[in-house]
């Protein structure tokens, strides 16, 4: 496999967070770079993840299709009980 290339990148951060930082690198047996560029990725996923789902709330809602707060409350109040309900169809 080859390994991507890279490119530096500078950072200001307080003495006591490299400390930190560099506590976990060395108790990982790996470079502080390699994990703050494994935390950069895993943050950036995490929000392009969430900005998905916020894209796949809004096309839903745009449908038009809801179910009512009340309808939802009643829902989720059966879970667990031995009258549980299904899920409720969209009522407006």
């Amino acid at each position: 496999m080859q390994a991507m290339s890279t490119i530096p990148l500078s950072i200001r951060i307080e003495p006591t967070l490299k400390k930190e930082l560099d506590d976990v690198a060395k108790l990982d047996n790996r470079s502080a770079s390699s994990l703050v560029a494994e935390l950069i990725t895993k943050y950036l996923q995490s929000r392009k993840n969430k900005e998905l789902a916020i894209q796949k709330a809004i096309d839903e809602a745009d449908k038009g299709e809801f179910i009512s707060h009340e309808t939802m409350k009643t829902w989720f109040a059966s879970l667990g009980s031995n009258n549980e309900l299904p899920f409720p169809e969209p009522d407006c």
